[in-house]
């Protein structure tokens, strides 16, 4: 809860952005879902690569909410701006 805080984030604002994760990341479970030998990497940005950190964490639950395990997914934060950024891997 103390990283909630000091990003400025809310329980609240941390579910409704699971929520809208969920639905963007349904159509990636299901390729996953379809090729059992295929995991995926996470990067995503933030002010800190903490923060970066913690986002790319947040589209990995939503990913892993579809069944997809977790040692599937790498989650990776980066200092910076832009969009997350999903890559396939063998």
């Amino acid at each position: 809860m103390k990283r909630l805080i000091q990003l400025g984030l809310t329980a609240a604002t941390m579910a409704l952005m699971a929520n809208s994760a969920n639905a963007e990341v349904q159509p990636i479970g299901s390729v996953l879902k379809a090729a059992p030998n295929l995991n995926v990497s996470i990067t995503a940005y933030g002010a800190t690569q903490d923060n970066g950190l913690a986002k790319a964490n947040s589209i990995k639950s939503a990913l892993t909410s579809t069944g997809i395990s977790t040692d599937r997914v790498l989650a990776r934060g980066e200092t910076g701006s832009g969009a997350p950024s999903m890559r396939l891997m063998k």
